[in-house]
């Protein structure tokens, strides 16, 4: 058996899914979609987008809104063909914060990976191959909802 750290280590790596390229709020609301029919889950979802009208050093009435940044979260619940439930956070790309890069399950501080219900860490490995199956046909572009249904 591994040390805590090693244990604690394992939650990090375990409730964190990058995506293999940072995507747009409506891509991810696209995620999203092909997440809940994937898993036959409920996804309850809120987004935040920051933004700004910044004038500068020359005021001017023609000065439109500028993004900042986005946030999305929200709980997935799973309630056919087996359970888990559980909350997510998006996590911002650092070089352009209006992308976001992955999501990351709740976590309990401290908590090793076995001390969390088992239904909860399966949920997080169903939602990464779910992410995994939407970036797989990069040629075609991400896969949509109507493919994820076809391949049930």
């Amino acid at each position: 058996m591994g040390s805590i750290d090693d244990s604690v280590d394992d939650v990090d790596k375990r409730s964190k899914i990058i995506f293999d390229r940072s995507l747009t709020l409506e891509e991810a609301l696209a995620l999203i979609k092909v997440i809940a029919v994937g898993l036959t889950a409920d996804v309850v979802y809120s987004f935040t987008n920051h933004a700004g009208i910044y004038q500068g050093s020359q005021p001017s009435s023609d000065a439109e809104n500028e993004l900042r940044s986005v946030e999305l979260g929200g709980s997935i619940r799973k309630s056919v063909n087996g359970y888990g439930q559980d909350t997510f956070q998006s996590l911002s790309d650092e070089e352009n914060p209006v992308l976001i890069r992955g999501i990351r399950f709740f976590r309990i501080p401290g908590y090793r990976l076995e001390e969390y219900d088992p239904h909860t860490v399966k949920l997080w490995d169903e939602v990464r191959e779910v992410i995994k199956g939407y970036f797989k046909p990069q040629a075609a572009g991400p896969i949509t909802v109507e493919e994820e249904l076809a391949r049930r």
